[in-house]
């Protein structure tokens, strides 16, 4: 009651502050649809017969921002997302038997086949944003016949991280890009003849024949 006074020690009182971490919407997914017929020698254009395939084109552009919630933090600096290097979690496939494989350099996924020389097959480019173009450059191998549907899962390359450095990876299925398969088809417009003459049989008569047809 006289007005003397104390003051606490370090860690007497306390208030302890736990951090938000970004998440991954389990609700959300995102696909996108290339279609081997649109390459430069695919036989789209030829197709009589229309397939309910959403792919129209060789690109698939989109985002997988909708796919993380960064909480509180908000995304990093830069927009949040990025691609990992480690392509491990990457399915193998091949083009024409030549397995692919994987290379991350910045926001650029390269995949590439060796036939004798190098070549580009697809590439994946993820923006900081989320936002994200897939470019096929070559055919895949598929493993069924007729146009089926390979679908590529992305998903484990997909690194989300929120503006005091905590990061999240994706679950499986996540982020896909399907590939529809590309299929011989019949030139509607061609037609083949071939010719034979009986008259050259070991018996024929072409040889006494006097006036050609």
């Amino acid at each position: 009651g006289d007005g003397d006074t104390t003051a606490l020690s370090a860690n007497a009182f306390t208030i302890q502050v736990e951090d938000d971490v970004p998440v991954q919407v389990s609700s959300a997914a995102v696909t996108g649809y290339v279609d081997e017929g649109y390459l430069s020698n695919g036989n789209e254009s030829l197709e009589t017969v229309a397939d309910s395939f959403p792919g129209t084109s060789t690109v698939a552009t989109g985002s997988v921002s909708s796919l993380v919630s960064f909480g509180a933090d908000g995304p990093a600096s830069g927009g949040g997302f990025s691609l990992s290097t480690a392509t491990g979690g990457l399915p193998s496939l091949a083009h024409d038997g030549h397995a692919l494989s994987y290379s991350v350099v910045g926001d650029t996924l390269t995949a590439t086949y060796n036939d004798g020389s190098d070549h580009t097959a697809f590439t994946l480019v993820l923006n900081g944003n989320g936002t994200y173009t897939f470019t096929l450059d070559a055919s895949i191998d598929h493993g069924a016949l007729g146009e089926d549907i390979t679908s590529i899962d992305f998903s484990s390359l997909i690194v989300a991280t929120d503006g005091d450095g905590d990061t999240t990876a994706l679950s499986a299925n996540a982020f896909t890009i399907q590939v529809e398969d590309d299929v011989p088809v019949q030139v509607g417009s061609a037609a083949v003849t071939g010719y034979v003459d009986e008259g050259y049989l070991s018996n024929g008569n072409e040889s006494l024949e006097t006036v050609a047809d």
